[in-house]
Formats: structure tokens, C-alpha cells, sequence
């Protein structure tokens, strides 16, 4: 299997359908320096310090890295030292005895069996350090969305704060009509009715806030108080980034580079079993030292096994090992499916969430004007309390609503940054996967002139 036919298990399109004001220019990484909010980039930091998730994570890794070391020993010489004591008590003489012995033996990789069993290994084990990258990338993404969410839902209490008072303030008008004997006792109980509806939103929306707050002090590894300050505002979109072309993502996203790894694992693992067919040789040696009277032994053999027959045991592990190198096969399309169809919804979402931005704009200033003529007409009493109502709760639902799409609008921003690949700092998402014995984009490294097993 030559070294990247699996970049011939999917075929992306030259480009995505994405509308032409996205650039196609390569993907940039550094997406968190783009909203300019020092808060959240304290926030992410202290997320991947104290994230048990990620923590666990990292010490998977590391467990694989140790996994590949426990491999490569293998292919080295056993050696190892017996030593003891003994007495002979003869009819003439009593002796002891004391020997020391060094023993070494070594499994020659003549056919590659062990070669590819440890390599492997080491597929499996930047596939790990891989995943790890990707939880860490999406960590990342997943305080910002907290943050912001958190954000959003602090505005709606400040809107339902606003709607409370305005309900107050007419409950108290319509209380003076009543008394001065302009109104109707229902004007006066409706006008209660809203104050008390005003009330349940108002609780509402502060449960929904110290929620929001709570998720993300759980991601920041904090104790879930919600007494974490927020802002009171979003910061400003950035600008739309340049997207690449889809084939960029079987590159960039370390998920999918992983998913690589994987099948590259599987068809070394099924080399393995296939060549676990062929004979092994094996050298064994020992030297020696008796001790009272002085003697040196030494010995040296070499043992050949061919496995005549095991039961079916070696065509089993070949049908495993076969099943799943077709296995990962699949995982990495359905995951690269995946990825394209994220990148390709956060592109469209974009484009239909900035229409609908405007267009609740719009609505809201015409709903102001109309709320605030309504409120004097209701004062000179030309309009029902009724007809108050009905356009208060258009105002209100649309400023609401208009919360809702600009939330959208950035955590879409934050899945497209993800879909593609970019990384939260200046680093490549792929060199995240460092750890103990892993360089810099140790899962892209290759070996020279290296190829799979077919």
C-alpha cells in the first residue's frame, strides 16, 4: 500500500461551495487573536492548564509514546545474569560452589515481522498524540463558544431587566387611569398580568445565565460557582477568514490526519500477522564462571522454528487484523465526510445567519419607533392596553431573537475555524500533538522512501 493511498479514499471538490466573498487563500491559524479579547485568551489558557479532560487525555498519550518504547525492545538482545551458590559434601571432601552466568538471546527480524509490528505501534502512537492535538484545538473552541454564550445570556437578563421596568412603569400608568376613572379594572389586571410575565422571564433568563456560566467554569476546571465575571458585551466579529480549498483538510485537521494513522497502523498490524507465517530465528548464548575451583563454560546455539501447524491460530489473527485495516478504512471516509460537511454547513450557516442579522436589524429599530409611539398613544389614550401589549412583545421577542442570530453568527465563526483546521494560537494545530518523545508535527513526520505494506 503505497504511502498516501488514503488520500485516494476520498475525493473533495477543487473548491467548496462556499459564496465568493470567502477567499481561498490558505487557511490561517491564530483564529483567538482575532476577536482582540484578552479576557478569553486568560480564559483558554487557564482551560488547557487545568482541564481534567485534556489532562487525561495527555496521559494517554504519553501512555502510547511509552507503548512504542515497549515495542522497539523487541528488536534488541535479552540479556540477563543467573548466579548461585551449592555445597557438595563427598565422602572425602566438602566443597561449595558459587557460579555466575550471563545469558543473552535475540529473535533476528529477518523477514520485517517485528519491524512492522513496532511500526505499528508507532502509527498508533501518533495517532493518539494526534487525538490529543484535536481535543486540545477543540477545548479551545469550546471555552470561546462558554464565553460567549455566556455573554448573550447576561444581554437577555439586561433585556428582560429593561422589559420588567417598562411593564412597571405602565402598570403604574394604567393604575392612575383606573383611579381617575379612565380605564377598566381589566386594563389594570392586565397591566399586573404583564409585570408578573415580565417578572418569570426576568428569573428565567438569570437561571439561563448562571447556567452558561457554570458550563464554562466546568471546562476552566474551576469549581462550578457561577461566579465568574463576564462582559457585558460581544467583542466584534472579525472579518471572514480565507477557507483553503477541501483538500486542505485531510492535512491541517489533526482528527483526520489521526484517522491516517490508523489505517497506516492497520496494514503494518496485518503485515505482521502475515509474515508470523514465515520462520524465526532465534540466537541463545551463555558464558559462564564456577568459583572454588576456577572453571569458565561457555556456549553458543541458534534455534529455527517453523510454524507447521497452530490450529488456525495465524489465519485468525490474519482475518482480524484484515478486518480491521478495512475498518479504519471506513472510519477515515465517514470521518472526512464529516469534516468536509462541517467546514461546508459553518460556510452556508454564515452567509444565511448574515442575512438574517440584517433583516432583524431592520425589524428591531422599526419595532423601537413603533413601541415608542405606541407608549405615547396609550399615554394620550388612543390606543388599548391591548395594543400596547402586542407591540411591546414584537419589540421585545425581536431584540430577543436578534441576540440569538448574532450568538449564531459566532459560534458558527468558531466551528468554521475548527472545520478548518486553524488553530486558537500561532502554532499549527497539527504541533500540538507534542509530548515525551514527540517532536514538532509528529504526526506528519514520514519516514524517507517509507511505504506501507500492501
Amino acid at each position: 500500500m503505497p504511502q498516501d493511498v488514503v488520500k485516494d479514499l476520498v475525493a473533495p471538490p477543487g473548491a467548496f461551495r462556499a459564496p465568493l466573498e470567502y477567499s481561498d487563500a490558505p487557511v490561517r491559524d491564530d483564529w483567538l487573536a482575532s476577536f482582540n479579547d484578552a479576557a478569553l485568551s486568560g480564559l483558554i489558557d487557564e482551560a488547557l492548564a487545568q482541564n481534567p479532560n485534556l489532562a487525561s487525555a495527555a496521559a494517554v498519550r504519553d501512555q502510547a509514546m511509552a507503548s512504542v518504547r515497549l515495542a522497539r525492545s523487541t528488536l534488541l538482545p535479552r540479556i540477563g545474569a543467573l548466579g548461585g551458590i551449592s555445597r557438595d559434601e563427598g565422602s572425602t571432601r566438602f566443597e561449595e560452589l558459587v557460579s555466575l552466568e550471563l545469558q543473552a538471546s535475540w529473535e533476528i527480524d529477518l523477514w520485517g515481522r517485528q519491524r512492522a509490528s513496532v511500526d505499528a505501534a508507532q502509527r498508533d502512537a501518533q495517532a493518539t498524540a494526534l487525538e490529543y492535538a484535536f481535543l486540545r484545538q477543540s477545548l479551545a473552541a469550546l471555552v470561546a463558544q462558554a464565553w460567549f454564550s455566556a455573554i448573550v445570556a447576561g444581554e437577555q437578563v439586561a433585556i428582560d431587566r429593561e422589559r420588567l421596568m417598562t411593564e412597571s412603569s405602565t402598570a403604574e400608568a394604567t393604575a392612575r387611569r383606573s383611579a381617575a376613572g379612565v380605564g377598566t379594572p381589566i386594563d389594570d389586571d392586565f397591566a399586573q398580568a404583564n409585570v408578573a410575565t415580565a417578572r418569570e422571564a426576568l428569573a428565567a433568563s438569570e437561571y439561563a445565565f448562571e447556567e452558561s456560566v457554570r458550563a464554562l467554569e466546568i471546562l476552566l476546571g474551576r469549581y462550578p460557582g457561577a461566579e465568574l465575571s463576564v462582559a457585558f458585551s460581544l467583542p466584534d466579529l472579525p472579518a471572514s477568514p480565507p477557507i483553503g480549498l477541501p483538500a486542505d483538510l485531510l492535512q491541517r485537521r489533526p482528527d483526520l490526519v489521526s484517522a491516517e494513522e490508523r489505517v497506516a497502523a492497520a496494514f503494518l498490524r496485518t503485515e505482521s500477522r502475515r509474515l508470523a507465517r514465515l520462520p524465526s530465528v532465534t540466537i541463545g548464548a551463555s558464558a559462564g564462571v564456577l568459583f572454588n575451583p576456577a572453571e569458565e563454560v561457555w556456549s553458543i546455539a541458534a534455534q529455527v522454528f517453523a510454524p507447521l501447524f497452530t490450529g488456525g491460530e495465524i489465519d485468525a489473527q490474519i482475518e482480524i487484523a484484515s478486518a480491521q485495516q478495512r475498518q479504519a478504512m471506513a472510519d477515515y471516509i465517514a470521518l472526512a465526510i464529516d469534516a468536509f460537511a462541517e467546514a461546508e454547513s459553518s460556510l452556508a450557516a454564515a452567509r444565511f445567519l448574515d442575512r438574517r442579522a440584517e433583516e432583524l436589524g431592520t425589524a428591531v429599530a422599526r419595532f423601537a419607533s413603533a413601541n415608542r409611539i405606541a407608549e405615547e398613544r396609550y399615554e394620550a389614550g388612543v390606543l388599548t392596553i391591548f395594543e400596547l401589549n402586542q407591540v411591546r412583545q414584537d419589540y421585545f421577542n425581536a431584540r430577543s431573537r436578534q441576540l440569538v442570530v448574532r450568538l449564531e453568527q459566532y459560534l458558527r465563526r468558531i466551528d468554521l475555524h475548527l472545520a478548518l483546521g486553524g488553530s486558537f494560537d500561532d502554532r499549527s494545530a497539527l504541533d500540538h500533538a507534542d509530548g515525551p518523545g514527540v517532536g514538532p508535527g509528529y504526526g506528519r513526520e514520514r519516514s524517507p522512501g517509507q511505504e506501507q505494506p500492501q
